[in-house]
């Protein structure tokens, strides 16, 4: 038989490029990272002598993918679900080298990425954790392969992913622990039942080398096991050694099929965090200083070193009242640092955290529909306990040794239901009640019992309509609560505590997509109603050193607006485009200290950090097909309008107005599972700021490029 290929003439190149170049020059982008299947790893190319694609073929390879996610705990099409979500797939993930969670998520709209010495923590509709770990809650709850993470360790290393899902808007009646801003869940691989490898090698800027490797086997008909690894390291982005990476990670998972109905899921995790740790410079106004990653004092030495451990167990099981789901994890952590005199606001040669252990257990029931009504229903208790140790170099407490523990204990019980009035209109309900115990001790200063220990009691709710006006299209009406309990500080001990912060949200939501799958559309707009929101304010008294004050705004508010839209207008061409737009006010007096004790400023009037007003963006893609293989581009970008990084609201904590983008080319080749992408990322090079506090910044990465070849075995 006569082998047959795909032809690409020369006018169709031509006005192709042209197009992926005239897009990236007129659009300010951003990430829109919906358009691949959120699962498994690619499919082999084709062989050289596979038939040509039937007219049947060519339109149904043009269709956007269904996308599923868990967002509302059971697997569901995203077009479905009444939240607002955002998905990124994990192949999106690999073969783009995205290995860090702000470069998976960025451009998202409403979704700012704010970096922590070990790790990221998420703000959404500009509520984000300016809390510290061990004293505060964050607003946005962070779950890896569905257990809570308290602190932002658990969202240092990106591997091996099925998908990452962001879910806007308080979940408190779908997740044990939730936070009132929404949820971020970074589901990793399953072992499956076949027998595969993969693995990927990257050579950067910035020294930037990683190996990751994947190894999937069947070992029995019943039980298959998964193990991946990663190792990546990369030179400091600062000129005094700072901001480097030296990172080692393990994962293992263990599955057992029980029977058709029941299967048991064991997983380990191991994570080595090195180097010299977070980098920090003197703070400046604007876009003043033309690269900020040359700015940092010249202090050598500091150094930091976290080792982290997780276990956990999963049973599934189908039983006569719906499937049974229990989840059981236990992880712990210990981290030395030393950050030296001068590099900081704060100099410490400690252990923050000393030591870490946090448990968690969580059964949930989702019932299978009985009379048009289906349910979730769940159980939930969490309880952590932190250690750290402080040795400050210089201050008034130079050379002494501050113990502060401090752990947590949440019980919950929270359920949801939907009843379909008719056969296109159905209400949801859900409820959930909170009790939530904290404490804190320290040694610093003569602490008083009273104000180490608190216990809340809180009920949350939703409720709300979903209305089917068409196959493919649904709007939502839904109305919701959402609280974080209450904190104090140790620093000093006589400051007064912050008490609960509750939030009720209005919104509604619009879903659509073309009859034959080439567009989709979705939109929400919402209002949020805060009380006693809760601001942090840290610096230092020459005479107390480091201060922790905590603030209640008793009101404020949020109003804003996410349109997500794709398109493929064929085979070869897919576009997107992504708005967010954010409007917030303090709306009564709140008093905080940015820069010492004796400058006051009231934030009566001014807007919630993390709140850019607009973030707008773009992609284009386009795929290229020749005989030997397909050459994939793909343009991203994004514009994203000025906004304050901390509470503090200070002209140096200002992010200005920027834009950037990000670039991929990648080469498959038809025969062989492999593939290989050059990318660039941050190409305007522009410093991000993400924490200010008394004079001192943090930022993100710089311009960076490279190579990532990945290569499956089957």
């Amino acid at each position: 038989m006569k082998k047959r290929y795909a032809k690409v003439s020369r006018r169709a190149a031509r006005n192709g490029w042209p197009m992926l170049l005239l897009t990236g020059a007129c659009c300010a982008p951003a990430y829109a990272q919906e358009v691949a299947a959120p699962v498994a790893p690619a499919a082999s190319a084709p062989a050289a002598d596979a038939p040509a694609p039937s007219t049947d073929e060519a339109a149904s390879s043009a269709k956007l993918e269904t996308v599923v996610v868990t967002a509302q705990r059971v697997s569901q099409n995203l077009q479905k679900t009444s939240i607002s979500t955002a998905v990124v797939s994990g192949k999106e993930i690999r073969e783009q080298g995205l290995n860090r969670l702000d470069t998976v998520i960025q451009g998202t709209p409403g979704v700012v990425v704010q970096t922590q010495p070990r790790g990221y923590l998420v703000a959404v509709r500009g509520l984000g954790t300016d809390l510290s770990p061990g004293v505060g809650d964050g607003a946005v709850a962070i779950n890896v392969d569905g257990t809570y993470n308290a602190r932002p360790e658990g969202t240092q290393v990106m591997y091996d992913l099925a998908r990452v899902e962001v879910l806007r808007g308080p979940q408190s009646t779908f997740y044990g622990r939730s936070g009132p801003g929404g949820v971020v869940n970074i589901i990793s691989n399953d072992p499956g039942f076949h027998n595969e490898g993969a693995l990927a090698l990257e050579l950067g800027s910035y020294g930037t080398r990683r190996v990751e490797g994947m190894l999937n086997r069947e070992l029995t008909d019943n039980v298959a096991i998964r193990v991946a690894g990663s190792v990546l390291k990369h030179d400091p982005y600062y000129n005094n050694g700072t901001s480097d990476a030296d990172q080692k990670s393990l994962r293992a998972k263990l599955l057992f099929e029980l029977s058709e109905d029941a299967s048991a899921l064991f997983g380990f995790e191991y994570v080595d965090l090195g180097g010299a740790g977070a980098g920090y410079v003197p703070a400046f106004a604007g876009n003043s200083v033309k690269d900020p990653w040359k700015t940092a004092n010249p202090i050598t030495g500091p150094s930091e070193r976290y080792i982290g451990t997780k276990y956990w167990a999963q049973l599934d099981a189908k039983t006569s009242l719906g499937k049974l789901s229990v989840l059981t994890a236990t992880s712990g952590g210990h981290n030395h640092q030393f950050i030296p005199t001068g590099s900081w606001l704060v100099d410490d040669d400690g252990e923050d955290p000393h030591s870490l252990r946090q448990n968690t257990l969580e059964v949930r029931l989702a019932s299978q529909p009985v009379e048009h009504m289906k349910t979730l229903v769940g159980l939930y208790y969490y309880d952590n306990d932190m250690r750290i140790i402080q040795r400050p170099l210089t201050g008034p407490l130079a050379g002494g040794t501050i113990h502060q523990n401090s752990g947590a204990r949440s019980k919950a019980v929270f359920g949801n239901a939907t009843y379909s009035l008719t056969s296109t209109t159905r209400a949801v309900a859900g409820l959930r009640y909170t009790i939530d115990d904290k404490w804190q001790t320290t040694d610093r200063f003569p602490a008083t019992p009273g104000d180490s220990s608190g216990t809340w009691h809180r009920a949350d709710w939703k409720i709300g309509l979903e209305q089917d006006f068409g196959p493919k299209t649904m709007g939502y009406a839904t109305i919701s609560t959402g609280y974080r309990p209450g904190a104090w500080s140790t620093m000093p001990p006589d400051y007064p505590g912050i008490r609960p912060e509750s939030l009720r949200s209005y919104e509604l939501g619009w879903k659509t997509q073309s009859a034959d799958d080439r567009w989709r559309l979705n939109t929400a707009v919402y209002y949020y109603d805060y009380r006693d929101y809760q601001v942090q304010d840290f610096y230092v008294d020459p005479t107390l050193g480091p201060v922790l004050a905590f603030s209640n705004a008793p009101k404020a508010r949020n109003m804003g607006a996410e349109i997500e839209a794709q398109w493929r207008p064929a085979e070869a061409d897919a576009l997107g485009a992504r708005v967010g737009y954010i409007n917030s006010r303090f709306r009564s007096t709140i008093v905080i200290h940015p820069d010492g004790q004796n400058v006051s400023v009231d934030l009566n009037g001014s807007t919630l950090p993390h709140s850019p007003t607009w973030t707008i963006g773009a992609y284009y893609q386009r795929t290229q097909s020749f005989d030997s293989g397909k050459l994939v581009a793909r343009l991203d970008g994004r514009y994203v309008t000025k906004y304050y990084v901390s509470p503090n609201e200070q002209p140096l904590s200002m992010q200005d107005s920027f834009w950037t983008g990000d670039f991929n080319l990648t080469w498959r080749p038809s025969q062989g599972d492999w593939s290989l992408n050059g990318y660039v990322k941050n190409i305007h090079n522009v410093y991000v700021k993400n924490f200010y506090s008394s004079g001192w910044l943090r930022g993100g990465a710089p311009r960076s490029y490279g190579l990532v070849w990945n290569k499956t075995f089957r």
